[in-house]
């Protein structure tokens, strides 16, 4: 990795990695084999950060990177970002969809432009793609056709793409020195294709696998937020959600969700933010969902949560 500073108002970041993997073909599913897979890739990343005027910065990054296997997944040996765009996933495709995977290829590109105005207002806009692509073995049983009703353990090789597009804006007004509004509104769609590559269509007939899938989500979201800070330490903020979220698979509508929340938060910070203790509730209307995991999120609490936070700093 390497930054130039072209300018006062001008910065270039580059880097290059290669990876060189090999891990199991397939320990996660029955029938696990003795066997093993192979991965490998250079990987460059490119970004710039640009301050025309002040007040103003534009970010811009690309990056391509490979995951580990397993517990490796959860490990990062080079910066988590290339120009303030993230480059750090442990997967991007939903596990909570395909599984989990190992070895699976990372591009990311991504923009972002940040404008602070007069009287305390920010605005910020974003926009980003995510892609990965996975090769992995399914556990399978493979019929013996020469021993009638023997069935030996094989595998069966399974591709994966998957992409995410998003788009972002947010909002925030300051109110005097006490009070803070901030308002937001993203967009997501994410689609993911499976294939068995050693089948076609034919092969599965009258079973709930398919040689071909294609699953793809919309995903929607709100935000707005009112903090209150008092020169003494105590705060409060109360933030109310809407997510709206249309299904389709196959060509074929699939189950959608659109549902509001709203939670509610107090607490104080000692001088110089030493120490924060929060109370809250999440969820304060009780209002459950069904939301697909295709599309990304930090998942709403289900039911009415109360929450304790502590934080100390030394």
């Amino acid at each position: 990795y390497h930054r130039w500073e072209m300018t006062d108002s001008f910065r270039l970041v580059g880097g290059l990695t290669y990876d060189w993997m090999q891990f199991p073909a397939d320990f996660r599913s029955a029938p696990i084999l003795d066997a093993s897979q192979k991965e490998s890739r250079w990987s460059p990343k490119a970004g710039a950060v640009w301050t025309p005027v002040a007040g103003t910065t534009v970010r811009v990054a690309y990056a391509q990177a490979v995951a580990g296997t397993s517990f490796d997944q959860s490990f990062q040996l080079e910066p988590t970002e290339v120009a303030g765009i993230n480059q750090s996933f442990r997967s991007i495709i939903p596990e909570a969809v395909a599984g989990a995977n190992a070895g699976a290829f990372f591009d990311v590109a991504g923009l972002s432009v940040e404008q602070r105005f007069q009287h305390g207002t920010y605005l910020a806009l974003t926009a980003e793609r995510l892609s990965s692509q996975v090769n992995r073995k399914i556990g399978a049983f493979v019929a013996n056709a020469d021993l009638s009703g023997f069935f030996a353990p094989g595998s069966t090789p399974q591709r994966l793409d998957y992409f995410e597009e998003s788009l972002g804006v947010d909002l925030h007004q300051l109110l005097g020195s006490a009070w803070a509004l901030n308002a937001g509104y993203h967009i997501s769609r994410s689609e993911l294709k499976s294939r068995f590559t050693d089948f076609t269509s034919a092969t599965f007939v009258n079973t709930p696998i398919a040689a071909q899938s294609r699953s793809e989500g919309v995903l929607q979201r709100v935000s707005l937020g009112l903090i209150y800070n008092h020169r003494s330490g105590f705060f409060g903020e109360a933030q109310g959600e809407w997510w709206s979220q249309s299904n389709r698979q196959d060509g074929n509508d699939a189950p959608s969700a659109s549902f509001w929340q709203a939670n509610v938060f107090i607490g104080w910070r000692s001088p110089q933010r030493k120490a924060e203790f929060t109370v809250g509730v999440l969820n304060l209307t009780d209002q459950d969902y069904q939301l697909s995991p295709i599309n990304y999120v930090v998942d709403p609490a289900r039911s009415r949560t109360v929450v304790f936070r502590v934080r100390l700093s030394f």
